[in-house]
């Protein structure tokens, strides 16, 4: 999935997502690593991984910039999910 900036995403509990992003972050970090886990697949390449149901947030370092994102962690496919993919808000 190509990130366009959107401030959350949804995953399934024990399915992974993979995000490319525009640039990539010189640092990233789950804020609780107990629902879902994030690593790079490549330079601008995230992998989040949906652990078990919740929320968590994702934080991406651009130098002194940062960016967070919402990741909500589901029981059921995402996609069932009346919201799903509907950003809260987006950056300019």
């Amino acid at each position: 999935v190509q990130w366009d900036g959107r401030s959350a995403v949804k995953v399934a509990r024990g399915q992974s997502l993979r995000l490319a992003l525009q640039a990539p972050p010189s640092r990233i970090s789950a804020t609780d690593g107990s629902v879902c886990d994030v690593a790079s697949e490549a330079p601008a390449v995230l992998r989040l991984t949906g652990k078990k149901s919740g929320t968590a947030t994702v934080v991406l370092w651009y130098g002194a910039a940062v960016k967070a994102l919402q990741v909500d962690v589901v029981a059921a496919d995402p996609k069932d999910t009346p919201d799903a993919g509907v950003p809260l808000f987006a950056w300019d």
